[in-house]
């Protein structure tokens, strides 16, 4: 196994703790009596936790190397001031939290945040994975009509009651939240 120096390894920790949480509660007598389907509930949503953690905790390790210099905007003025800047982004495996910062100026437009760059950070609120999967997602919908222009759209047709009994019923999986790391 490879030793990282422990400034390195301890922003990663909580992600460490998470998937060990997650063996230990896969080998629990409670976890051995459910069916697959509840595992695989169980394993979906902490192993999503557990790699929402693992980014955040890139995250911070890319935040804690940042260098701290000023720099000059693309409108010729130098950004001397430092002051902590931070942004949420949407992820494939949850919200994560970038803490940066930002080089500001009196009288200049906004600040500039190098490590955004250095990210390759969408402007939105989402990540360019979350939005690769949106327009996959989009792109798999059939286009074409189940009827041609000289016929009329089929007239829409009323939920059966046993297509509504799903209403009815609680869900059988519990979906746990979990709570966020916050910095």
């Amino acid at each position: 196994m490879t030793t990282y120096p422990a400034d390195l390894s301890a922003h990663f920790e909580s992600a460490r703790a998470a998937f060990n949480a997650v063996v230990d509660e896969l080998m629990d007598e409670r976890t051995r009596s459910m069916d697959h389907g509840d595992v695989e509930a169980l394993v979906d949503t902490n192993g999503r936790e557990i790699l929402r953690q693992l980014f955040q905790g890139h995250l911070c390790l890319r935040t804690a190397h940042e260098e701290r210099q000023s720099m000059t905007g693309a409108d010729g003025i130098a950004r001397a001031h430092m002051k902590p800047s931070s942004r949420a982004l949407g992820s494939l495996f949850g919200v994560v939290l970038l803490v940066r910062i930002a080089l500001t100026a009196r009288g200049a437009e906004g600040g500039l945040r190098p490590l955004d760059a250095e990210l390759n950070m969408p402007a939105g609120k989402h990540s360019f994975g979350v939005r690769r999967r949106a327009a996959e997602l989009v792109a798999s919908v059939p286009t074409t009509p189940r009827w041609t222009s000289s016929t009329e759209p089929p007239a829409p047709t009323l939920p059966s009651a046993r297509s509504k009994a799903w209403l009815s019923k609680p869900p059988t999986t519990s979906m746990r939240s979990m709570p966020t790391k916050s910095l």
